[in-house]
């Protein structure tokens, strides 16, 4: 009799804990989510710019953990990120920032890879393609330095995406952005387009971005300063 009690307990403590389980994550069921819509807008963008992903996602049987996504350009990854989620359905509306990488090609057509997972990581995939990336355009450039200097960088007629300043007196060190819009107090507008210091490398930097750093051994002062728009490097030479 002893014996059926334990295993009566036994099977009434199991019930508990999986109604438990139940209750935090879902019902128990394989099941993946459910792409309903995804689209992102504008169609046609501006690298350095944001667009807006709309998601429409449901899971009938089990409740919704994140959604990842991946730009691509080619198979050339430009950005990540991921969205969390909860509940058993998410309407999203969110934006996507898309830097200027190296070498980025004009007009390029954009595929965003989707993936929703579920608490029990079931996924699925969807893919959002048809939007086009197009290069940004400058007639003119700043260099910026850290100690208020502001030197406007021309582009060249030869090649739009190369801006140059010539017959300078900069030190042979020192610490800059590269700037597409100023403030009427020649301070840096970051509403434009501002290139900066990302991971040892020149790039599209945010406010609170780094700035890059210039170093000239062996000179009095740099003379001459250029910036190229699509390998993303700059060249100096002294005097």
């Amino acid at each position: 009799m002893k014996t059926i009690y334990r295993i009566l307990i036994t099977a009434v403590v199991m019930t508990l804990v999986f109604a438990s389980c139940d209750d935090s994550y879902g019902p128990r069921k394989e099941s993946v989510p459910q792409f309903i819509s995804a689209s992102a807008t504008p169609g046609t963008f501006n690298f350095g710019d944001t667009i807006t992903l709309s998601v429409n996602i449901i899971d009938p049987a089990t409740n919704l953990s994140t959604l990842f996504y991946e730009v691509t350009d080619n198979g050339k990854v430009i950005t990540t990120g991921s969205v969390p989620l909860n509940g058993d359905s998410a309407e999203l509306d969110f934006p996507i920032y898309m830097p200027l990488i190296k070498d980025q090609s004009d007009n390029a057509p954009i595929r965003i890879n989707l993936i929703a997972q579920n608490v029990l990581k079931g996924v699925s995939h969807h893919v959002v393609e048809g939007i086009t990336g197009k290069r940004p355009e400058y007639e003119r450039l700043y260099l910026v330095t850290d100690n208020g200097t502001v030197v406007p960088l021309e582009s060249s007629d030869a090649d739009k995406n190369r801006f140059e300043a010539t017959e300078l007196t900069l030190d042979p060190t020192f610490r800059y952005k590269i700037a597409h819009k100023l403030h009427s107090d020649n301070s840096i507008d970051y509403s434009g387009h501002v290139y900066g210091n990302v991971g040892g490398r020149i790039g599209m930097i945010g406010e609170n971005g780094e700035s890059a750093f210039a170093y000239m051994p062996d000179v009095e002062y740099t003379k001459t300063f250029t910036f190229y728009n699509v390998p993303l490097f700059t060249t100096m030479v002294g005097d």
